[in-house]
């Protein structure tokens, strides 16, 4: 793993897709990361979805099943100006994955 906070290399983070400023919903998406002609992946990505910059932004996600990533947690929150939720979301070990960051009660 390269020194990089979310695991790869800034040539992965470059080829990784970039969501536009403001609201980003994703709702049913099935192994978005892994196997996929439009990504380099290498065979499994670092993460299931990176979040990164620092303009605000909101990112929701909805019955996402998030699988063929080797990180800890499928999604990785660099920016501290995003809220991101995921709701119904079932992780990589088929487990019921609901979060939002920032974490409830911390300020922003």
């Amino acid at each position: 793993m390269s020194g990089h906070p979310s695991g790869s290399s800034p040539a992965q983070q470059a080829s990784r897709p970039s969501f536009p400023t403001g609201p980003t919903p994703l709702s049913n998406v099935e192994a978005f990361s892994g196997g996929n002609g439009a990504l380099t992946t290498l065979g499994k990505s670092q993460d299931f979805l990176l979040v990164r910059g620092d303009k605000k932004l909101t990112v929701s996600l909805s019955g996402c099943r998030m699988r063929n990533y080797v990180a800890e947690s499928p999604i990785t929150c660099l920016n501290s100006n995003a809220l991101v939720q995921a709701a119904s979301c079932v992780d990589k070990d088929e487990r019921a994955f609901n979060r939002t960051w920032p974490s409830a009660g911390t300020p922003r």
